[in-house]
C-alpha cells in the first residue's frame, strides 16, 4: 500500500553517488503534457533545471559563510529579463548571451582578452574573445568593440565579480571536500 498521491520509482545508486531512474519508463522520460495530466492538483511542481548554475552557486556560497551576491541574485529573481537586457544591450543574440553567463560559472573571464598556456609558453584567445570572433565572422574591430561593451556593462561585470568571488570561496573551502578515485571532490550535502 503506497497511498494516494505516491509514485514508486526505483533509484539505483552509481559509485559517485548519484541516483538514476531503474527503469525505461518513468517520470523523467513520460511527455511534459501527459506529466501534467498525471501530476495535475497534486502540488507537483516541474522544475527547469536547463540554467540551474547560478541558483547552486548562490546556495554554496550562502552554506559556505559567503557575502552575499547582488548580481546573482538578482539574474536567478529574472532570468529571461537579465538575459534580454544583456542582449539587447550589446546587440547580440540571445544564445550568445546565455553562453557568456554560463561561460562565468565554468570560470570564464571578460577580465583578459588572452589567457597564458604556460605548458605551451604562449598566449591565446579567451573563450569568450572566441566565441565573439565567431559571432562577428572573425571581424576584429567588432570584436573588440563588443569586448569593450561587455566590459563597460555594470551588470555583466557585477555577475562576473560575484561569480569569482563565490567560486574562490567555494574552492577553498576544503573541509567540504573528499577523496575519490584519486582527486579530491566537493562533497554533497550526503558527504558523497
Amino acid at each position: 500500500q503506497i497511498g494516494v498521491g505516491n509514485i514508486i520509482q526505483q533509484y539505483i545508486q552509481v559509485d559517485s553517488g548519484r541516483y538514476f531512474m531503474k527503469n525505461d519508463i518513468n517520470l523523467q522520460t513520460i511527455p511534459k503534457e501527459i506529466r501534467k495530466i498525471i501530476m495535475g492538483g497534486m502540488g507537483y511542481y516541474g522544475y527547469d533545471i536547463n540554467n540551474c548554475h547560478y541558483v547552486i552557486l548562490n546556495q554554496l556560497n550562502e552554506m559556505y559563510g559567503g557575502e552575499p551576491l547582488t548580481f546573482v541574485k538578482s539574474y536567478i529573481k529574472n532570468t529571461k529579463g537579465y538575459r534580454e537586457k544583456f542582449s539587447r544591450e550589446l546587440n547580440i543574440t540571445i544564445d550568445l548571451a546565455k553562453k557568456i553567463l554560463i561561460m562565468f560559472i565554468y570560470g570564464a573571464s571578460i577580465k583578459r582578452k588572452d589567457k597564458y598556456l604556460k605548458d605551451e609558453r604562449r598566449s591565446v584567445n579567451s573563450a569568450i574573445i572566441d566565441d565573439l570572433n565567431v559571432y562577428t565572422d572573425n571581424d576584429k574591430a567588432e570584436t573588440d568593440r563588443l569586448y569593450e561593451l561587455l566590459i563597460k556593462n555594470k551588470n555583466v561585470m557585477g555577475l562576473q565579480n560575484d561569480v569569482q568571488r563565490a567560486r574562490e570561496l567555494i574552492l577553498d573551502a576544503k573541509q567540504h571536500y573528499i577523496p575519490y578515485r584519486g582527486r579530491d571532490y566537493l562533497t554533497n550535502h550526503f558527504k558523497r
